[in-house]
């Protein structure tokens, strides 16, 4: 604020020192000036109001807090907060509400403004995850430019772009899109570019349960991280030396007396294969197309199974394309991409990256089309990305970390037969993702698994 009232005065003394005889040219300046230094002020608050309501937002979808009753407002809305705070959602009208947002990248969100990453001073990122995420303060230097601080405003740091230039202050020209839908257990709220579903109150305290959301694809409901060592938390990065090993009953009372409960479940393998293929339908090492794969999925914890069919496109080097969700309607149709990044012995940091698209019944949208990544690379906004860990699994000690990733299901492969009980979910390795059967489920305090929650709703 200072700063922009110094550049005030300066540009006064300019005025008066070049003319002094015409007063109205003189003062016509000054109440321009003035409109220009009311704006920067509107958009530094409205920017912090912004953050503020994202922050508010992210963390109610994680449970911290719940809405306990919105007002429409002529210019948006006020949400008023279980733990009595007040968050005000603004439409964006006239210029004065800055583009300030989260975006989501290899399934962690971070801060944006005005398209560009909010960083810290080590010219890292800043995440918006609601357990640790930092909120950063915004100012507006006496030019017109962002800064940004971590540290409570200790600091700041000038916003710069792709190609290093700063980046100047502007406002939304235009009302983004912003709305709300309730249910009776949940308000859907859209605002910075991000859909959130929210619990709703019971009597003030409490959650409901959540409902299915018909506009949700499958990798949404998947937890952003998978469970922590201490199986009190959910892991702090995308890295297997953070995420905790459990035997199968183990991590099936997780779900019954931990912090996932209400939350999130153990997922079934219909929900898993809502994520990747059954059997073989992929390859990373050899290109390949397989067309009319029926799929028996389920996605939402209280949904029941249904038939779609499916069609994937493997190109041979360490990529792979799909489209799932293919019914009569197409209304849940989604484009699918498949990569494992930086497979190799005893690495903590490779994974498996799915990208998931909702296409719904565009006809124009091929299978061609998706396995093109000039089509991944467009409109990234509409990507939604969660990220697997190659944490191998542990039998006494840590087998096939680096190499290969598997994620239980809640139910044994078959109750009959060569196959009797064997635990299956989500593997991969540096041939395929799949949906494949592993131990027998007597064997399990041997034998123990990484752990990937999906959303109740």
């Amino acid at each position: 604020m200072k700063k922009i009232v110094n550049l005030t005065w300066v540009l006064l003394l300019s005025l008066i020192a070049v003319s002094c005889t015409d007063l109205s040219s003189i003062y016509g300046r000054i109440d321009e000036l003035e409109a220009r230094v009311n704006k920067l002020e509107d958009l530094m608050k409205n920017a912090r109001t912004r953050i503020e309501a994202l922050q508010g937002l992210i963390d109610a979808e994680a449970g911290k807090k719940f809405i306990k009753e919105w007002i429409e407002k002529p210019y948006g809305y006020d949400l008023i907060m279980s733990d009595g705070s007040k968050l005000s959602l603004m439409n964006g009208r006239n210029g004065k509400t800055p583009n300030v947002s989260v975006t989501e990248m290899n399934g962690t969100l971070y801060w944006t403004i005005d398209g560009e990453l909010m960083r810290d001073a080590q010219g890292q990122p800043i995440r918006a995850k609601a357990e640790d995420g930092k909120m950063p303060r915004v100012q507006i230097t006496g030019d017109g430019y962002w800064q940004i601080s971590t540290d409570d405003g200790a600091t700041w740091k000038d916003l710069r772009d792709e190609n290093g230039e700063r980046v100047r202050a502007k406002g939304l020209d235009a009302t983004h899109t912003l709305s709300i839908t309730e249910t009776d257990a949940a308000i859907i709220i859209v605002f910075g570019g991000k859909t959130f579903t929210i619990s709703k109150v019971a009597g003030g305290g409490g959650s409901q349960p959540g409902v299915f959301d018909p506009n949700k694809m499958a990798i949404e409901y998947v937890s952003e991280y998978g469970v922590a060592k201490d199986g009190k938390s959910f892991a702090s990065a995308h890295t297997a030396d953070v995420l905790g090993v459990f035997a199968f009953n183990d991590a099936t009372a997780l779900f019954a007396e931990s912090f996932l409960v209400g939350k999130y479940h153990f997922p079934s393998a219909s929900e898993w294969l809502g994520i990747v293929p059954q059997s073989s339908n992929i390859s990373f090492t050899s290109e390949s197309v397989k067309t009319g794969v029926v799929e028996k999925i389920k996605v939402g914890k209280d949904q029941v199974e249904k038939d779609y069919t499916a069609e994937y496109k493997s190109v041979s080097n360490g990529i792979a394309y799909g489209i799932k969700f293919i019914d009569k309607s197409n209304t849940m149709r989604t484009a699918y991409r498949y990569q494992v990044v930086g497979l190799s012995k005893d690495s903590n940091d490779a994974y498996l990256k799915v990208t998931a698209r909702l296409i719904g019944a565009d006809a124009k949208i091929t299978l061609d089309t998706i396995a093109d990544e000039a089509f991944w690379n467009k409109d990234k906004a509409k990507n939604k990305e969660r990220v697997f860990p190659a944490a191998g699994y542990q039998k006494g000690t840590r087998v096939n970390l680096g190499t290969q990733g598997f994620y239980p299901a809640s139910d044994a492969y078959a109750t009959s037969g060569f196959n009797k009980y064997k635990v299956q979910g989500l593997e991969f390795d540096q041939a395929s993702a799949k949906i494949h059967r592993s131990v027998l489920l007597g064997n399990t305090d041997k034998y123990k698994f990484t752990i990937r929650p999906f959303s109740d709703f």
